[in-house]
């Protein structure tokens, strides 16, 4: 069919082209056209023609084009939101147990994870808290067992410490506290030249005799008594007590550390000694009296063999000494011209005059009588 639209004013549409929308213009506007062909009968023979504006149709595009944007975009907001809640559903349970293993490594075992969610991070939250428990119990195991161990080393320790106290303390009764230090340092002979030291003897008068009234026991104890005394005046005056022997006392002032006065040191406790006895003999109603010796002079100090050390002093003027004190009187001080010339500045002496004493033959010796600064004004 050769059909005019008069619509389209003189634009043809032929039907034996394929029946699609075309395009027409209107006063510059453009139009769709849509020729469909309609038949009923013999009679009727038609053909419908639809004419849509383009902009009337580019309008229904144009907002469904819009509509789809908008749902993309609410479906994009939705799908990046459903993304963070989804992601911090997941990960929120690993950064607390990141976290909390953070703070166990620093020691904060109280640390626990909280989710209450049944899943894989559910069970691991709560396989993390068990271990958690399990390593705050060992922690505490741990630290327990470690206090219960210092308290073993300090007690072993504080024993220790007493008992090398108690062997220290034995061998400063023993030996002066420079001798001791060098035997502990295995110096194995020790012998030192003193030029100028005083040594004291004293001995009981009549302790044979005395040993024979009384009990060994009894007797033993009056020693100790006694020598515990003299033992006192001796720490008191700073002076060394050497040995007892028997029933005699030594003691030596001026060793192992020398001092200018050790000679008024041992004349001041000699005249001591004196006195503890006389009141030891009012105390127990015994007759005990001693001689006193004294000598001044020059002596090897030092220690000698290797088995029961003992610290002793050799020489010319221990003899000497021991002769003052066996040549002697009951309640008397006897002591050489050398020990005298030390002292009779400060000292009452009164002069015994010559005597003989074994392997030395006659000497002068004088008796020390009282230190004139203690007597009453």
């Amino acid at each position: 069919y050769d059909v005019r639209c008069y619509v389209c004013h003189g634009f043809k549409i032929f039907l034996n082209s394929p029946i699609l929308p075309a395009e027409c213009g209107i006063k510059g506007d453009r139009k769709f056209v849509q020729v469909v062909p309609f038949s009923e009968g013999e009679n009727l023979d038609w053909l419908i023609v639809v004419v849509v504006p383009e902009s009337d149709f580019m309008e229904r595009i144009q907002a469904n084009t819009r509509t789809t944007i908008h749902l993309s975009l609410v479906a994009l907001i939705l799908a990046i939101g459903v993304g963070l809640i989804t992601a911090r559903w997941i990960t929120r349970p690993l950064w607390q147990l990141s976290q909390a293993s953070m703070a166990i490594a620093n020691g904060d075992f109280e640390r626990r994870v909280w989710v209450d969610r049944s899943d894989e991070l559910g069970n691991l939250a709560k396989a993390f808290n068990q271990m958690s428990a399990q390593l705050k119990s060992s922690h505490e195991q741990l630290a327990e067992y470690s206090r219960s161990l210092e308290r073993k080393v300090s007690d072993r320790t504080q024993a220790l410490q007493a008992e090398q106290e108690k062997s220290e303390q034995l061998l400063l009764n023993i030996f002066p506290a420079a001798i001791a230090k060098r035997l502990k340092d295995n110096q194995t002979a020790i012998a030192d030249y003193f030029p100028d030291v005083t040594i004291l003897f004293a001995d009981i008068v009549g302790f044979t005799t005395l040993s024979s009234r009384v009990s060994p026991i009894q007797l033993v104890s009056w020693l100790n008594h006694i020598f515990s005394t003299f033992d006192r005046l001796a720490e008191k005056y700073g002076l060394e007590k050497i040995k007892t022997i028997g029933d005699a006392y030594m003691v030596v002032g001026g060793l192992p550390v020398q001092r200018p006065d050790s000679a008024e040191a041992i004349a001041e406790m000699a005249l001591e000694m004196l006195k503890a006895v006389q009141e030891f003999c009012i105390i127990t109603g015994q007759d005990f009296q001693i001689r006193i010796g004294i000598n001044t002079g020059p002596v090897v100090a030092g220690v000698i063999g290797l088995k029961k050390f003992i610290y002793d002093l050799w020489g010319d003027t221990v003899n000497v000494a021991s002769r003052m004190e066996s040549s002697g009187l009951p309640g008397k001080i006897q002591v050489t011209t050398e020990t005298y010339h030390r002292l009779n500045h400060k000292f009452i002496f009164q002069k015994r005059g010559p005597i003989t004493v074994k392997g030395k033959g006659p000497m002068i010796t004088y008796w020390l009588l009282e230190n004139p600064s203690n007597l009453p004004q």
